[in-house]
């Protein structure tokens, strides 16, 4: 038979960043939506700070008490930069979910009124 069996689905749903490099060429990045990073006021300076446009942020599920769809965003060295909004996150959980793999890339930062405004892009890995 020519199907998969549930760990060679498992092995290619490749849910991280963690990705094998032979699926590399096979890849695409197709963009979901934009919003803005929450949760910032809690993200210590020092992570704040080292954030630049077009850098790529992981997402994670992260459900929590308050809502069963929070998904947070870190950086390359594993520090928590934030959520996405509530308003916006329920899609992106859901995808999550069944094994596809979400990333989110920063498309621009500004500061308004002495809080930094982070506008971020939410692409889905498709192979």
């Amino acid at each position: 038979m020519n199907e998969l069996t549930k760990s060679e689905q498992a092995a290619l749903a490749l849910q991280n960043e963690q990705k094998l490099d032979i699926f590399k060429p096979l890849q695409s990045e197709i963009f979901l939506f934009d919003t803005f990073l929450s949760g910032t006021l809690r993200t210590p300076k020092e992570v704040l700070q080292d954030l630049k446009v077009s850098q790529k942020l992981q997402m994670l599920r992260e459900p929590d008490k308050f809502d069963e769809n929070t998904v947070s965003l870190y950086d390359e060295q594993k520090r928590k930069a934030g959520t996405l909004p509530e308003k916006d996150n329920a899609v992106a959980a859901r995808l999550m979910d069944a094994g596809k793999c979400l990333f989110c890339k920063i498309l621009n930062i500004e500061t308004k009124g002495g809080f930094p405004v982070i506008q971020i892009g939410v692409y889905l890995v498709d192979y």
